[in-house]
């Protein structure tokens, strides 16, 4: 890894106190047992974050992949509006090229008993994700393609139905039903891991600091290399960029925009190996090895709102003198 991540040497009692988030050098959250634990704790019990109980979304998606067409075609168009409703992922907004919205077809959904309405790019979306093939194996594998045709349906569908020429790409909103619907995708109704990791604006900006923390340098250097190749036009290159974090940064970004999960992915896996690799090193706070769910909650719950300006301005002081940073 870039640098060796350690306690952070100003506030030692933290990790003694159940209520305090455990932090590194860099007041950054460890993925520690008890960091892990508070932020799903959380999550449960704040309103403002669970809208729906666990035990609702857990029914809701696994009846996508019961017997019956109408079934599977009301409960795929449920978790559509649930999972842009709890993201925000903003799936309805659909305008063309002059910005004129566009008008399209729209279905009642019954979410908690209450009637909805699903509508403009989340009803296309749902309506393209009904007539996937094999939706519950490709959760299962998984296949990086999904995540674009998911990203792209809305886009697909107004093209092919309403001759719109529209650009509209919800990579952050399909990483996201990927990621959900993959944990319940088995073949048993036991939860399982997510095959799926989440990308969105606070893991964009946040997890840069993460791989630099937690991965070896050359990789890092590799990663950005290999993709710079593939993004902007070759011109993501680390010259342009006062640390390696932003340089990063710059890549996922713009991954995130031509719909390369499979290369941002890589990245996220390669994060997560070098946490875990930690987790062996620190066996007093950290039992077993952890996937995308744990570190999605703990880094979307802690740098949700003011922290995340917080880590902005970290990140922009850390400049040359920590680890590949420079």
């Amino acid at each position: 890894m870039s640098i060796e991540i350690e306690a952070n040497p100003d506030a030692p009692n933290r990790f003694r106190n159940p209520y305090l988030f455990d932090l590194d050098q860099k007041k950054f959250p460890l993925f520690t047992d008890k960091n892990i634990q508070l932020a799903n704790a959380m999550i449960a019990y704040n309103s403002s974050y669970n809208r729906y109980s666990d035990d609702d979304l857990k029914q809701m998606y696994r009846r996508m992949f019961k017997s019956g067409k109408e079934t599977r075609k009301n409960a795929i168009r449920q978790v559509v509006y649930v999972t842009d409703h709890i993201n925000s992922t903003h799936l309805t907004a659909l305008k063309d090229k002059h910005q004129k919205q566009v008008e399209c077809g729209s279905a009642k959904v019954i979410v908690n008993k209450d009637k909805c309405v699903l509508k403009g790019g989340a009803y296309l979306t749902a309506e393209e994700i009904i007539e996937i093939k094999n939706l519950r194996r490709l959760l299962n594998e998984p296949d990086p393609k999904l995540v674009r045709t998911i990203a792209l349906a809305a886009q697909k569908r107004a093209r092919r139905e309403k001759q719109c020429d529209i650009n509209k790409n919800n990579f952050s909103f399909a990483t996201k039903f990927c990621h959900h619907a993959s944990r319940y995708s088995g073949e048993t109704d036991d939860p399982g891991k997510a095959k799926y990791c989440i990308y969105d604006k606070v893991v964009g900006e946040v997890l840069p600091y993460y791989a630099c923390a937690y991965m070896p340098a050359a990789d890092i250097e590799d990663f950005c290399n290999r993709n710079a190749e593939k993004c902007d036009g070759g011109t993501i290159t680390k010259s342009r960029y006062s640390s390696s974090c932003f340089w990063i940064a710059a890549t996922i970004k713009e991954l995130a925009a031509s719909d390369k999960y499979e290369e941002y992915a890589d990245l996220y896996c390669s994060v997560r190996d070098g946490i875990n690799n930690w987790r062996k090193d620190h066996g007093s706070l950290a039992k077993g090895e952890i996937s995308f769910e744990e570190i999605d909650s703990l880094i979307w719950y802690y740098f949700k709102g003011a922290r995340l300006d917080e880590a902005r301005k970290r990140l922009k002081g850390l400049g040359g003198d920590w680890g590949l940073c420079r």
